[in-house]
């Protein structure tokens, strides 16, 4: 033991006298439950043989109540702070005030009594002293209803699982766990993950900028903006945690959704969420929530890609908003047109005095004067949103008005395409959006106007927005309720789909702000890639030349990565030495490291479904062809095309053939890349693309 690092005896002595505590805490709350138990159960026993006593039975019934009353209330409690013994708690901090020093550990539930004292992390008046403060620094803040000053004296990390101190990480010592049983000094390497790799538990590593983020409590629209594992997500979806924490009731989980932008991410973030404590949010798919949501409104029909990638890019266009704006006012004339003729004398003086327009006009009629049989006639043609998304789509007027120039050529193959739709009944997978927004436009002007996707939800969190039309954010920042508390997190370098047309946060942040509070945060450093792989992921975006290259290509691995590592190696050669090098690779790799997990990434599925194959016949264990929903995060090798892994990350990554990536992949690039944590393999039997050669030293070949 006295060959132990002093951090580690340390912290060791603090879980040695914690551990004993709870597990006495939590025995004596088990024998308080069953003696709540017995008693509920005595007096039900007592009201059964009562029955022939009506005032005897009155009084055993009241007491039942209590006595089941107690056992709730006693059971909700305990439940609240079921501490698990493996993992109770992440940090340890003593604040020193004077003469007085006290301790306080922080997890993720929190309990303070007997002798125990852990702070559920949420708890934000005293836990943003370890978050908002480094150790040795003076802090001053209000805790409760006094404001507290001393010295933070004492800030360490630590990494306990199945109640091993595996890492502690103070001021000036880090120590891990090494698998001889001894602790040294760690790598360059992150902690080795358990059996399961989930998002990273960033709880503990939560940077001053993250916590301030997290923690905002005003209601209002948050941009996130950060670089590839910068920790946007985690930090999204610890903030539904806090949001939670502090108003259960607002914030129910299912009055929350997550936005993910595909199937792997979606089921991956599925999993996640009942580890923060926020079981039963929905974890949704753009398109996935749309069709639910329009299936719930009545519109049934049948989504497929059917149009020209010009008709196509066109709905996706930014300025599809105004022409929805303008359509709905259209409609709000054009129906006053018609209501006019169609009411009794009475109901037309009611109508000639109100002042409002369009679809206001005809709310506030009905709110007045009451649904007459006007109303039976038109409220089902307003709901018809398809019908109205052809009509818009084929009226070469108003298209010409609210369209940019450039755009005109695209009209008459959108009117051609549009009326062949309207007869076949059927809708593009674009169409979705806009459908969602002439529904919510129309809600607006008119709340009579039954809108099953409009103020849905108390909170929201879009990730990967960057590859989401200015439409589809419009559509999801709508179904918020009033305070439009929404999440928005993208990277820009990130983008993969054209089509999107994502017009960037700062004019996201001027088309958002109105009525709404909107607040646009930075996440600068990446806590994922090393500098090595960040060196060359920015690489990938700098296309060699400065008026097009993209400005987060300008930024230096040096400040925007938070670690060193290995260097890259390039695997060139012929295709079968360029193989046996990454299966040598690999396989060394998953040796040192069983518990890893390996991406190999190519641009395209039928690449990926060639390595999955000739991995497969050099008898590579754990290697698995991944598509879609279909992904496991076990240990092994997975496979898989770029699109599908956006999002997630991976110990060591293998890019298939970064030449097969185009002057117009530099994006889809970057993105495969930056899946890589620890070790970044290039498969690079066609060469290396368009990607510079790189500074001395940054990368190493085979």
């Amino acid at each position: 033991m006295s060959d132990l690092p002093a951090i580690i005896l340390e912290e060791r002595a603090v879980l040695d006298r914690i551990i004993p505590a709870l597990r006495a805490l939590q025995q004596t709350d088990h024998d308080q439950e069953r003696e709540l138990l017995q008693n509920a159960r005595a007096m039900h026993a007592a009201w059964t043989e009562a029955r022939g006593d009506t005032a005897q039975r009155e009084a055993f019934e009241e007491a039942l109540g209590e006595a089941k009353r107690a056992l709730d209330a006693h059971r909700n409690a305990r439940r609240s702070r079921q501490i698990p013994l493996g993992t109770p708690y992440f940090a340890r901090m003593v604040l020193s005030e004077g003469a007085r020093h006290q301790e306080v550990l922080l997890g993720k539930v929190g309990v303070v009594e007997r002798g125990v004292r852990i702070c559920d992390w949420r708890d934000a008046p005293i836990s943003q002293i370890y978050y908002n403060y480094e150790e040795g620094e003076e802090y001053c803040e209000q805790i409760g209803a006094r404001e507290r000053e001393g010295v933070l004296s004492v800030r360490r990390r630590v990494d306990i699982r199945e109640g091993v101190i595996v890492e502690v990480q103070g001021a000036a010592d880090i120590q891990r766990l090494r698998p001889d049983g001894f602790y040294a000094s760690p790598g360059r390497a992150r902690p080795e993950a358990g059996e399961d790799h989930r998002l990273p538990d960033i709880v503990s590593l939560i940077t001053r900028e993250q916590f301030q983020v997290i923690t905002r409590t005003e209601a209002g629209v948050v941009l996130l903006r950060g670089r590839a594992g910068s920790g946007k997500t985690t930090v999204a979806l610890h903030r539904i945690a806090f949001l939670h924490f502090r108003d259960p009731q607002r914030f129910h989980p299912a009055k929350m959704m997550v936005v993910m932008f595909n199937k792997a991410l979606q089921t991956y973030i599925s999993r996640v969420l009942p580890d923060l404590g926020i079981a039963g949010v929905p974890v949704e798919t753009f398109h996935g929530w749309a069709g639910r949501l329009l299936r719930a409104g009545g519109i049934d029909l049948p989504f497929g890609s059917q149009t020209s990638p010009g008709v196509s890019r066109l709905k996706r266009h930014p300025a599809i908003n105004a022409l929805l704006r303008a359509y709905v006012q259209q409609l709000g004339t054009k129906t006053e047109e018609w209501l006019g003729g169609q009411l009794d004398a009475a109901t037309k003086k009611t109508w000639d005095r109100l002042q409002t327009r369009g679809l206001f006009r005809v709310g506030e009629l009905r709110d007045r004067a009451g649904a007459g049989a006007w109303w039976g006639r038109l409220e089902g043609r307003l709901l018809d949103h398809a019908r109205d998304l052809w009509t818009m789509l084929q009226d070469e007027a108003l298209l010409k008005a609210h369209l940019p120039k450039p755009l005109h050529t695209v009209i008459p193959a959108l009117r051609r395409h549009s009326l062949e739709a309207s007869q076949r009944r059927c809708l593009d997978w674009e169409d979705a959006a806009l459908i969602l927004r002439l529904g919510q436009l129309k809600h607006r002007e008119d709340r009579g106007l039954a809108c099953a996707w409009a103020g849905r939800y108390a909170h929201i969190v879009i990730d990967e927005a960057q590859d989401l039309s200015t439409v589809e954010l419009e559509a999801l920042v709508d179904a918020a309720d009033a305070a439009r508390s929404v999440t928005i997190a993208g990277d820009p370098a990130q983008k993969i789909l054209a089509d999107a047309q994502f017009e960037g946060f700062e004019q996201l942040l001027t088309r958002l702000t109105g009525n709404v509070q909107v607040r646009m945060d930075a996440l600068a450093v990446g806590h994922r890639s090393t500098r090595p792989i960040m060196e060359l992921a920015l690489r990938a975006l700098d296309t060699g030349d400065a008026a097009k290259a993209d400005p987060a290509a300008k930024a230096d691995p040096a400040v925007i990565a938070a670690r060193d590592g290995e260097p890259v190696v390039w695997c060139e050669g012929g295709e079968e030495e360029v193989f046996a090098a990454v299966l040598a690779d690999v396989l060394r790799f998953r040796e040192q490291r069983p518990s890893s997990l390996v991406a190999v990434l190519a641009r395209t599925k039928p690449a990926a479904d060639q390595w999955a194959r000739r991995l497969k016949e050099a008898k590579v264990a754990g290697v698995r062809r991944a598509d879609r929903a279909d992904f496991s995060f076990h240990p092994g090798v997975v496979v898989s095309n770029v699109h599908q892994v956006k999002g997630l990350e991976f110990d060591g990554v293998v890019v298939v053939e970064p030449a097969d990536f185009g002057a117009n992949d530099r994006h889809l690039l970057h993105v495969a890349i930056t899946r890589a944590a620890d070790r970044l393999w290039m498969a690079a039997a066609k060469g290396r693309g368009g990607l510079r050669q790189p500074g001395q030293g940054a990368d190493q070949g085979r």
